[in-house]
């Protein structure tokens, strides 16, 4: 990886040399001999060479060599070449800050040279360096400055920036929907140039991968077709068998299994041919995991033994670990197959335990205990992360199913637990859901049932919540055996006809699928059986009546038809015209009920304007003060909230979760606990304020943090300004407060937690205390006007805009600021649509 990606950066700067030096020593020596810029190119080399192995000590020193032969010369050109290397060289040394400063300095060189390829190469890098770091604004700016340059730049750049802003938009979960577009610019360059290796590795690396992520497979597989038609011509077989394998995942996971197996059977051929040991492996794997989910138990071993031979080969023991982990698996489910088989499906464990007892049961699943086991040992030898703590956690599920098979109950529970607690640490409801109902059969099999209920309710919890039908009818399942052996028959009664409603529903869809399969059969028989009809109608000897028989019928049928359609036409056209009739009522009815609805809403507004302060309260307590209020609908959940108690004024500006109606019943549950909580005591501090709305908010609504309530609340501005003392008091809620003073930006961070029920929601809030001077300006304001779309490439307007524009306008008066607010929101909306309701709210000290 880190390999690839130095390349890919050298490459697209266009600095990389096409081969790693044979003879390193051989360099050294040269870079000591020949003419000063012979010996810049070598030394150049050099450090190329030792950052490909990633000897970043060695690449920096070389790299600084050049940089001072470069000086003594005094060719910037090549010094900005050689600050490039030292700056890539630095970063991977974890040495960040030096490493931006000498990027920035290798841009400015070839600003100050008007190099215009070097520019745009430059702005790359900086690009690539901040998308590295995560900082994707500053990532943004210079990426944005190569993609929209009006010079005629190398074509290689443009693709790779716009290749390399499409991955950062990928990586951002609100943001994806851009990084399509991007990867599809730079696929148009690349078609442009005929750079078919680029134009195929953007396709399977980037847009592929990304449609992946996303889980739109029918897009990957579009993809990864393009991607193997450009590398069979290239030639490149271990990426062409790549871009194979990846569609036939693509199919895999849309359980499409018969287009996934052609695929990798396509693929594995290709991977065998280059002797590419590790792609054969994990084909094999694939296979495997598709005749797993067809319940093709055998052929399934066969191709999990085979890439277990492969990952043995490659020493690749977490690999090793997952393949032992599937067999382990699926000789087990063989042996509960064989046993329902014997027994049925019902109560088959208890009777399989009669027949054979807990040591023939144990033997029967010696060897599927077995594989875990060994799975077990590899994985505990490896280094911790997640991919080995989930398949530790499969594993004790596992085992704790096979104890529960073969009687050992209390066995089975510690092993349930244990797979429980790591996928609880690790959020995988799957898993969690799985363990629970181990949990659950297990206790109630020793009788435990207080510990089954427990769990059996947080199992449906989370089945629901997934809509999931077979844990669903497994879990009422359970709650009919509990309630049984409690005595409750009503409620046993009651959840046996849940079950087997969900049964029968699972077998349905099985039915369905075999009613699929026999009416393909009795439709084939059928047509074989009409043909051998034909064939006795043939043997006929008056072919002559039976023409003119034929005949006749075919005019009377053609006759038959005419009439028919007539009817049919005249039925239409009676039809259409009470359609158009009750489509004319139903839309006037619909416009009726519009307008009744649109001006039921336009009341509530009146209703929510007259609950806010009243503007003469406002202008007397605060004379300089402007209040900038844009509801995205005809109601808002933006509310603000303005009083004065003990010469001391309360500004609030909120932001409830929603928009329109429901965000307005909310800023109306707000304002009205404010008016409570400030009538309270003469003077409460701010932080105070707002843990006591919280707790009203959390009360009101009933919320306890269980999985699947409303997380309902709001997110909230608030200071007391106290003109004697000349300072402010804050507390915030997820939102911020601005102080411009003079040009000085000064923001008063908020607590990144809401008015409502959170993780840390038994924390206080925190109080803090600003200085503030005559002529200050203040600002509290909703993420609204931050999160606006439009401008020339459809962005957020964004909070670091915002403050700018603050600055700008604080000397103006107050009516001038708030028009000034609103023009710059609405030429940056342009025809964009107001995504969320606008509130700003600027005081003079």
């Amino acid at each position: 990886m880190r390999k690839t990606l130095i390349i890919l950066i050298l490459f697209y700067t266009g600095i990389l040399y096409s081969q790693v030096p044979v003879n390193i020593d051989s360099l050294i020596d040269l870079s000591q001999k020949g003419t000063e810029n012979d010996r810049f190119e070598v030394l150049i080399k050099i450090s190329k060479y030792y950052s490909e192995i990633a000897d970043d000590n060695n690449s920096l020193e070389y790299a600084m060599q050049a940089i001072k032969l470069a000086g003594e010369q005094k060719n910037e050109a090549n010094r900005a070449r050689a600050i490039f290397l030292q700056a890539d060289a630095l970063k991977y040394l974890g040495k960040v800050e030096e490493a931006e400063q000498g990027y920035k300095k290798s841009l400015d060189i070839y600003t100050k040279l008007k190099d215009d390829n070097g520019i745009a190469e430059a702005n790359f890098n900086l690009g690539a360096f901040y998308r590295r770091m995560k900082d994707y604004d500053a990532a943004y700016s210079y990426l944005i400055k190569v993609i929209k340059s009006k010079k005629n730049l190398n074509a290689e750049i443009l693709a790779v920036s716009n290749r390399t802003m499409g991955g950062m938009y990928a990586s951002i979960r609100d943001s994806q929907s851009f990084a399509s577009s991007y990867y599809q610019a730079a696929i148009n360059l690349y078609i442009e140039t005929d750079n078919k290796k680029e134009l195929a590795d953007t396709y399977s690396d980037y847009l592929g991968a990304f449609y992946s992520t996303i889980g739109f497979y029918d897009s990957v597989v579009n993809a990864q077709q393009q991607a193997e038609l450009l590398y069979e011509t290239l030639g490149d077989v271990k990426k062409q068998a790549t871009a194979i394998f990846r569609k036939g995942n693509a199919f895999l996971n849309k359980s499409n299994y018969e287009p996934a197996v052609k695929e990798f059977y396509k693929a594995l051929p290709l991977f065998e041919r280059i002797n590419y040991k590790k792609g054969v492996a994990t084909i094999n794997n694939s296979i495997a995991v598709v005749f797993e989910k067809q319940r093709k138990f055998k052929e399934s071993l066969d191709f999990y033994n085979k890439a277990m031979k492969s990952y043995t080969e490659l020493d690749d023991k977490k690999e090793l670990a997952r393949a032992t982990l599937n067999i382990g698996s699926i000789l087990s489910q063989m042996i509960s197959d064989s046993l329902i088989s014997e027994f049925g499906e019902e109560n088959y464990e208890e009777f399989s335990i009669k027949k054979h007892g807990i040591i023939g049961l144990t033997q029967k699943y010696e060897v599927a205990l077995k594989k875990n086991e060994d799975a077990l040992k590899v994985i505990e030898a490896l280094p911790e992360d997640n991919e080995t703590k989930a398949m530790m956690a499969s594993i004790y599920n596992n085992i704790g199913t096979i104890s529960f098979n073969t009687g050992k109950y209390v066995e089975a529970l510690e092993w349930f637990n244990k797979s429980l607690n790591l996928n609880q640490e690790m959020g995988r409801l799957e898993g969690i859901l799985t363990n629970m109902i181990g949990i659950v059969t297990s206790s109630e099999k020793m009788n435990d049932l207080e510990t089954a209920l427990e769990y059996v309710k947080k199992s449906e919890e989370i089945a629901k919540s997934q809509n999931l039908t077979f844990n669903l009818m497994q879990v009422y399942e359970a709650y009919h055996k509990i309630y049984k052996k409690k005595g409750n028959w009503q409620l046993a009664l009651s959840y046996f006809v849940k079950y087997s409603a969900y049964k029968d529903t699972i077998r349905q869809s099985d039915s369905e699928r075999a009613r699929q399969e026999l009416m393909t059969i009795y439709e084939t028989e059928k047509k074989e059986q009409e043909i051998n009809n034909l064939n006795l109608d043939k043997e006929l000897q008056d072919t002559q009546i039976r023409q003119q028989q034929m005949a006749i019928v075919f005019f009377i049928i053609v006759f038959v038809i005419i009439i028919f359609l007539v009817i049919q036409l005249f039925r239409q056209n009676a039809a259409r015209k009470r359609a158009n009739k009750e489509l004319a009522d139903k839309n006037e009815l619909v416009l009726q009920q519009k307008e009744e609805i649109t001006d039921s809403i336009m009341y509530a507004s009146r209703i929510q304007r007259a609950i806010l302060p009243p503007d003469e309260y406002v202008h007397r307590i605060l004379p300089s003060h402007f209040v900038l209020f844009m509801p995205r609908d005809i109601v808002s959940g933006d509310y603000y909230w303005i009083t004065e108690k003990n010469k001391k004024v309360y500004v609030i500006a909120a932001d409830c979760t929603g928009h329109g109606v429901p965000g307005a019943f909310m800023s109306m549950l707000g304002i009205t606990f404010l008016n409570e909580i400030l009538n309270e005591e003469e003077y409460m501090q701010a932080n105070e304020v707002l843990n006591r709305l919280r707790s009203a908010i959390i009360r009101s609504l009933h919320q306890t943090g269980k999985e699947g309530e409303n997380k309902d609340g709001m997110d909230m501005s608030l200071f007391i300004l106290d003109r004697d003392a000349m300072e402010i008091e804050f507390a915030g809620a997820n939102n911020s407060m601005t102080i411009i003073s003079g040009n000085e930006i000064i923001e008063v961070k908020a607590d990144r937690m809401p008015i409502g029920i959170h993780t840390w929601a038994n924390e206080s809030f925190t109080r803090k205390i600003e200085q503030v001077k005559k002529d200050d300006m203040l600002y509290v304001y909703s993420d609204g006007y931050a999160d606006q779309f439009g401008g020339p490439d459809g962005k957020k307007f964004m909070s670091k805009r915002m403050k700018n524009l603050f600055v700008e306008i604080s000397k103006l008066d107050m009516e001038s600021q708030r028009k000034s607010l609103e023009n710059a929101t609405v030429e940056w909306r342009g025809d964009n649509f107001q995504v969320d309701d606008l509130l700003v709210i600027g005081v003079r000290v």
